[in-house]
């Protein structure tokens, strides 16, 4: 089973750095400063693996549009599940189980589609060398 938490995180730092094929608003310099100087950065997909998951959460978006807003804040703008609560008037606990509802959404996508991702092997590697 794939991690998908670790391949939208993923997603998002290839978003996030204005990917070429990527419609998605790029993060501020302001943000990506920060993500990097708090040692937070993230590895990012390929443009192949980010295209897919692109198709799925356009699916999400079609689907359920505030769901999609949910990922677009968390995995690619790094909002805090508080920060995201905060700003629709929501509890934590309410935003980190549409997360949740949201990242099933897209899994099922790809586990529908059938889609093979490169980061697969990698995500597998990184999760298996902390152990």
């Amino acid at each position: 089973m794939r991690d998908i938490q670790r391949v939208l995180e993923h997603w998002g730092a290839w978003a996030a750095d204005g990917a070429i094929h990527c419609k998605w608003p790029r993060a501020s310099v302001l943000a990506k400063v920060a993500i990097a100087s708090s040692g937070k950065m993230q590895p990012s997909c390929g443009d192949k693996d980010g295209a897919k998951i692109d198709r799925a959460i356009r699916r999400l978006k079609d689907y359920k549009k505030d769901y999609y807003s949910l990922i677009i804040m968390f995995y690619l703008k790094r909002h805090s599940p508080q920060k995201i609560a905060d700003h629709y008037g929501v509890s934590r606990d309410k935003v980190v189980k549409r997360l949740q509802a949201a990242e099933g959404f897209i899994e099922g996508c790809l586990v529908m589609g059938d889609v093979k991702l490169e980061i697969d092997r990698f995500v597998r590697e990184e999760r298996n060398s902390l152990h």
